[in-house]
């Protein structure tokens, strides 16, 4: 039996103009929803638009079967400074945020010495004075951890 060339033409034929006829629709459908009923969908979305919620975990003790303490979760935090951080150093020059940090240094180091209370005033200044001449990306700014 010979194969007919036209059948099998006519049926890519029909095919090709299904596929095109469902593209046709899909991109129909996209610029529908993008332009014509684009507003609605907009305003649903800041409609229900979750805002980020800090959500603590729980923390807790596990106890033994007879009441005794066998773990305890303390959380634990370590404290860095970036000096390389976007807007404080550019192009390996400082920029205005050595400003910013020179007006808020002592604040920052009175802070830091009645908060973390390892070091004196003096002493975390001298310390960020150390981490900013290094350049640092992860200046370790209290060996305590709190």
């Amino acid at each position: 039996m010979p194969i007919d060339r036209n059948s099998i033409l006519n049926r890519y034929g029909i095919v090709i103009i299904f596929i095109v006829c469902i593209l046709g629709l899909i991109v129909y459908k996209i610029i529908n929803i993008m332009f014509v009923e684009g507003q609605k969908w907009r305003n649903l979305g800041e409609k229900n638009k979750i805002e980020n919620i800090q959500i603590e975990p729980t923390r807790g003790n596990i106890y033994a079967a007879d009441g005794r303490l066998m773990a305890s979760s303390i959380p634990q935090y370590e404290l860095y400074l970036d000096f390389k951080a976007d807007g404080y150093m550019g192009t390996n020059k400082r920029v205005s945020s050595q400003d910013s940090l020179d007006k808020y240094m002592s604040g920052l180091c009175k802070t830091l010495s009645e908060i973390i209370g390892d070091k004196s005033q003096e002493e975390y200044r001298r310390h960020i004075r150390k981490g900013l001449s290094k350049e640092s990306r992860q200046f370790k700014i209290s060996a305590k951890k709190s």
